[in-house]
């Protein structure tokens, strides 16, 4: 990890979020919760992420679920495929009691590092949605597979859509074109704001807008 080890909460629309800062001056936002399931599968190939996530989720009848790349590695598997790390949300509200449970069932299945399952304890789990740095960029989404429940997943979105692209370093050439950075919050914030409005009148929850991030 090339984050420091001082950290501070903020609240982006009633949503908690973790604000930390990278070692290269960049801010690196992550959105958590302790009603969605969220895990980090990382070093798996993309054909053993996405059949996971969507076998494990209609099996254990948790929804719809979203799947991300974070990042990728110079890792590969026994026959050459390149290993990459992501992300995946699930769709339907749970307890944290089940949250852990499912945690620990990806664990025994070997999904989830047990790094991943010790940093639980403080109750939430957290998912990166900006870039960490001018190498990594916003996790990507890679699938969705629309399986029940939505409801996990389009919190995840709307608040992605909202941070996704705050706090990225900005090169030189780029400095005088940027908007401040308050201008921008406030009109990413009306935006957003028109869109929950729209999703309400429509009396529907429809998350394929979000995804043509």
């Amino acid at each position: 990890m090339e984050w420091l080890t001082a950290s501070s909460q903020l609240t982006l629309d009633g949503k908690k979020a973790t604000k930390q800062r990278s070692k290269d001056g960049n801010v690196v936002i992550g959105f958590c919760s302790n009603s969605i399931l969220m895990l980090d599968l990382d070093l798996h190939t993309e054909a053993t992420a996405k059949a996971f996530v969507k076998s494990y989720s209609e099996f254990h009848k948790l929804g719809s679920v979203l799947l991300l790349k974070t990042s990728d590695s110079n890792q590969i598997d026994l026959h050459g495929n390149r290993l990459k790390k992501y992300a995946a949300i699930f769709g339907k509200p749970l307890i944290w009691d089940e949250i852990l449970w499912h945690m620990k069932e990806c664990r025994r299945l070997g999904m989830i590092e047990r790094s991943f399952l010790n940093l639980r304890k403080f109750g939430y789990i957290t998912i990166r949605v900006n870039a960490k740095n001018d190498k990594t960029p916003p996790p990507k989404v890679v699938a969705f597979y629309r399986l029940g429940d939505i409801t996990g997943i389009v919190t995840f979105l709307e608040f992605r859509r909202l941070c996704k692209d705050l706090g990225k370093r900005a090169r030189k050439r780029e400095l005088v074109k940027r908007e401040p950075l308050r201008q921008r919050l406030r009109s990413r914030a009306r935006k957003h704001s028109s869109i929950l409005v729209q999703l309400k009148k429509r009396k529907r929850n429809y998350p394929a807008r979000y995804l043509q991030l």
